[in-house]
């Protein structure tokens, strides 16, 4: 062992092994070409663990605790610094190689498990040939240059582009300095000006603009009052902003709500939370109180037009609430009886309310720092913590708690853990510290605190949880992707990425099977939405150039350049619909082609018009069935008329479709005469259907019999099904004795139609039936 270097020494071979920031590093050292042909192959035995494959490397799966380790981080160089290509792969069992194994008072023969292999093109290699692999806790990642921030990280949040921000008592980050706010590109870390001249303890996002409260009197060298907003370029105060810190933010439209240790905003009274409506504050009542030294309030959350609020208080608009209540926009209330200490996190799922802190009682039940509010009484999440909760965040039905804890439903939990709706599990082996900041990205959990390993890897006060694992194609992009599109074998993605396997790549990217290229210089924004016509590609999204060239929030990719439709959009377009030579874009626009259009539109190839009067809101999902469009998204009228949030436009007017969907729709895909629809809603045309809906919307019968058609003694029928699916037609001569005959197995057109004859129908009466074969 010499400087913190362990190697062990073989003929031709040395094995090295060092700790590198993301795990246990392990070198192979080739000091010479071995003999023979083909590429350098190095073979690995494994023990004690189960070998499985996974995109970029291996997984071992230890047997007796089950934890997950990443071999992965591959690289081979040879003398001279080259990169070689390498791969790690996994040789599964087989009959020809077996180990022996007591069994009993036998020894028998089995087959011997997995191993790896790492394989190194080394033709035309300089030896010695460097390979490093990298042992990690599969989950757990750092993020960029110097692992994390040099001092706690005390609030985080994600914008709608999938940037992280955070803020806390550090001066640098990564290998930036940042003062006490930073963002994170997915890539890499930015200081947001000059930052703030104190702790910024709370964050919220609304639109571009990212809202900061803390104990600061300054942001940007501005003079700043515990609150500021940074506009993407700048920091602003709003107004003379707080007499004291300023502990949660929470953002619901245009209003902003701040709350924390003040009893002033704007210099005008308000107890511990106000209201900024864009241009000045505002008190919420007579706000909060409690006779306590130390009353303040740690958290809030908004659900629709209520906000819930947190902290150290026991009245709420002279109403007795005990550390936490709500605002409905005029009065305050209290929740139940609440809760029984300091409330210092909220998060809202539908209807239900979860606050975790410092309390071990919610209502008049036992419920230890984590309880849930379902609108009307109190619950505990299992048998909770074992210590104070700091942070709550909300991935769809799943809830992630961090704080000082070690364990969660009475199992181990290291400062952080999810539950379920039914119990508590540990995230991987959790944080060597403190977790005081969550905020949620896709499938992504983002954790801040007073940590310095995440896992088994260096990750100061900052790291991200996967979730478990995804497949890749290729080593994929280096951030975001929002929109996928498939033409034959090829794979189009788009978002906010700048590269796509190991090539530059601008926001989109094209995966032919085995790798990422680039389409031409790609877009200075993100895309949005995607969609295939034969050989163009059409990009929706929120920029202002593509391939160089402005093309504003939207344009086309002919194989070869990037072209503009008309002058564009004047705001984002969040999806995209083909029928034929015309193009249907959605989103949050209200002009295209510089003509007004009501978020949606309509281009014949060379110019746009609106689809009537359009929708009342953002259009979040388009899909063409027949001749007609579907649009799905947050709106309450089309063309005039009451559609709630799906609608149908026939070519020359909206309609609704029945009574629509309680909630906003995301999403949208036809098949045949079905229509299927995602979103956030939990009814469907009245009925129960929670995220998901199916509609029927080819018109007419869906089994129609012409009698004596096309002639004497025949029947000719015609009903809808899937497009290009066979079905069984059957018939039976009366409903109580007979059996069901066969008449045909018949493939439905692709229009959804399928039509056939009966050419035997000789008695008085025929039944039929379709089904499938």
């Amino acid at each position: 062992m010499t400087e913190n270097v362990v190697r062990f020494v073989r003929l031709g071979l040395v094995e090295e092994y060092s700790v590198s920031m993301d795990g246990v590093r392990q070198d192979f050292v080739m000091t010479e070409k071995p003999a023979g042909e083909g590429d350098l192959r190095v073979g690995l035995a494994v023990s004690g663990a189960r070998v499985e494959a996974m995109p970029g490397g291996a997984r071992l799966v230890l047997e007796r605790s089950g934890r997950k380790i990443a071999y992965s981080r591959l690289r081979a160089t040879d003398a001279t610094g080259k990169e070689l290509a390498a791969r790690i792969e996994v040789i599964g069992r087989d009959r020809f190689h077996s180990v022996p194994e007591i069994k009993g008072n036998a020894v028998e023969r089995v087959p011997a498990s997995a191993r790896l292999a790492i394989v190194v093109e080394d033709a035309g290699a300089v030896y010695p040939v460097r390979i490093d692999p990298t042992f990690s806790d599969e989950n757990w990642i750092s993020m960029d240059g110097l692992p994390g921030t040099d001092g706690d990280v005390k609030a985080a949040v994600v914008d709608g582009a999938g940037n992280l921000y955070i803020g806390g008592e550090f001066t640098a980050v990564g290998d930036v300095i940042a003062n006490f706010v930073a963002k994170w590109n997915g890539t890499r870390w930015s200081a947001l000006g000059s930052g703030m001249n104190g702790v910024v303890v709370a964050l919220a996002v609304s639109g571009s603009d990212l809202y900061a409260g803390g104990g600061f009197t300054a942001a940007g060298g501005g003079a700043a009052n515990c609150i500021a907003k940074w506009n993407g370029t700048s920091w602003s105060p709003l107004g003379s902003g707080m007499n004291s810190t300023v502990r949660a933010l929470a953002v619901s439209g245009s209003d902003v709500y701040a709350s924390g240790d003040f009893t002033t905003a704007g210099e005008s009274a308000a107890n511990y939370v106000a209201k900024w409506n864009g241009s000045s504050w505002s008190a919420l009542g007579s706000g909060l109180s409690g006779g306590y030294a130390n009353t303040a309030v740690y958290a809030l959350a908004v659900s629709g037009s209520d906000l819930y609020a947190g902290g150290v208080f026991s009245t709420a608009g002279g109403t007795a609430a005990n550390n936490i209540a709500k605002w409905s926009g005029s009065g305050w209330s209290a929740l139940g009886w609440g809760v029984g200490s300091a409330v210092m996190a909220l998060a809202v799922s539908g209807s239900d309310v979860y606050a975790g802190g410092w309390f071990t009682t919610a209502g008049d039940s036992q419920a230890n720092y984590v309880a849930k509010w379902n609108g009307s009484s109190w619950s505990a999440l299992g048998s909770g913590m074992n210590s104070v909760v700091w942070a709550l965040a909300v991935l769809g039905s799943d809830l992630y708690a961090g704080g000082d804890f070690s364990a969660a439903g009475g199992s181990l939990a290291t400062h952080i853990a999810k539950w379920n709706g039914s119990s508590w599990s540990a995230l991987g082996s959790g944080m060597v510290g403190y977790v005081s900041a969550l905020a949620v990205s896709g499938s992504d959990v983002y954790a801040g605190g007073g940590f310095r390993i995440a896992g088994s890897s260096a990750a100061n006060s900052i790291a991200k949880w996967n979730g478990s694992s995804w497949s890749a194609l290729g080593s994929g992009m280096n951030a975001g992707v929002y929109a996928l599109a498939v033409s034959g074998s090829h794979v189009y993605a788009g978002g906010y990425f700048t590269t796509a396997g190991d090539s530059a790549a601008s926001s989109i990217a094209k995966w032919n099977g085995s790798s990422w290229s680039a389409l031409g210089s790609g877009m200075n924004g993100y895309v949005r939405a995607l969609a295939v016509s034969g050989s163009d590609v059409y990009a929706g999204g929120y920029f202002g150039t593509a391939g160089g060239s402005a093309a504003n929030s939207i344009a086309k990719w002919n194989g070869s350049s990037w072209s503009a439709l008309g002058s564009g959009m004047n705001n984002e377009v969040d999806a995209l619909a083909v029928s034929g030579s015309e193009v249907y874009a959605g989103g949050v626009f209200r002009s295209a082609g510089g003509s007004p259009v009501n978020y949606i539109a309509k281009w014949n190839g060379s110019t746009w018009s609106a689809l009537g009067s359009g929708v009342n809101g953002q259009v979040w999902a388009l899909a063409v069935s027949g001749n007609e469009l579907y649009a799905g998204g947050s709106f309450t009228t089309a063309g005039g008329s009451a559609a709630t949030n799906i609608a149908k436009w026939n070519g020359s007017s909206w309609s609704a479709l029945g009574s629509g969907m309680s909630g906003e729709v995301e999403a949208l895909a036809g098949s045949g005469s079905d229509l299927f629809a995602g979103g956030n809603f939990t009814t469907a045309g009245g009925k129960v259907s929670a995220y998901t809906a199916k509609a029927i919307v080819i018109p007419g019968d869906w089994l129609r019999v012409q009698n004596g058609v096309p002639g004497p003694h025949t029947n000719a029928l015609d009903y809808v099904g899937v497009p290009n699916a066979q079905y069984l037609v059957q018939f039976a001569t009366n409903l109580t004795t007979s059996p069901w005959f066969t008449l045909a197995t018949n493939t439905v057109a692709a229009n959804g139609r399928g039509s056939l004859m009966d050419p035997a129908a000789t008695n008085g009466q025929r039944f039929y039936r379709i089904t499938t074969p």
